[in-house]
């Protein structure tokens, strides 16, 4: 694998997964241009660390996109990957959402990524480039308490599929993860929520893992830099499920 100077933007790489991305990834020898909401002290700490352009924006902001891209091409002048790793959460009794919130989880997680996509589109024409797009396994499964981020990540599952089949005459290669559980900063806020330690969360999914335990995000990175190894183009709109073998419904 040889990544070496190769221009990648990652979105929501300030913690977690997105993080382990970044960090992945600048060991093979790209060049990072990582995305978050703000340009907090976290993640001016991750550009420091990795040497990467901090390309702050919200994606929820439809308006804001153009100019996250035309930041990483003024400071790199091109752009050879972009992994779509960001992601907006609600948890809530379908009822009880407002029209807005539901919203915001769809826009920010499926209209974000297709307009960063979008953007992003002729650039890639030109190195022949790759995109990586994390939906979820809810996107597979649906989940309660969780309609508009369910809805929006099997979105990215059709997106992905539709994308590999159009761009790929271009020479643009799109394929897509759907990550079962894995140990982000996310399952301390399950932890929080259930009234649960950490060590007993981690005790309850994994109970339903054949793995038998959840996943790590290094193990998600490694995936994302199998996907853009510039010698692997065989898989063109696939959905890796990345889940140590669970599928399942609590619907």
């Amino acid at each position: 694998m040889n990544l070496k100077d190769k221009v990648v933007i990652i979105s929501g790489a300030r913690q977690g997964m997105g993080l382990a991305i970044a960090k992945r990834l600048k060991k093979e020898g790209a060049l990072l241009a990582l995305n978050d909401r703000v340009l907090d002290d976290k993640l001016k700490e991750v550009c420091q660390e990795l040497n990467a352009f901090a390309a702050p924006g919200d994606l929820s902001d439809l308006k804001a996109i153009p100019a996250i891209v035309k930041s990483v091409i003024e400071k790199y002048g091109k752009i050879d990957a972009v992994v779509a790793q960001h992601a907006y959460i609600n948890m809530g009794k379908f009822e009880e959402q407002s029209n807005e919130e539901w919203w915001k989880v769809v826009n920010t997680n499926l209209l974000g990524t297709y307009v960063l996509i979008r953007e992003s589109i002729e650039h890639l024409k030109k190195t022949k480039g790759k995109v990586v797009v994390t939906s979820s396994y809810w996107g597979l499964t649906g989940w309660p308490e969780a309609s508009a981020y369910a809805s929006s990540k099997a979105g990215l599952i059709s997106l992905v599929k539709s994308l590999g089949r159009e761009l790929a005459p271009l020479g643009i290669n799109v394929n897509g993860i759907a990550p079962g559980v894995i140990n982000t900063p996310q399952l301390e806020v399950d932890a929080q929520n259930l009234n649960m330690s950490l060590a007993q969360v981690l005790e309850m999914y994994a109970k339903n893992i054949p793995l038998a335990r959840v996943g790590t995000s290094d193990e998600i990175a490694s995936v994302v830099a199998f996907l853009l190894d510039p010698e692997q183009n065989a898989m063109v709109g696939q959905i890796v499920n990345a889940n140590g073998g669970e599928i399942r419904s609590r619907a």
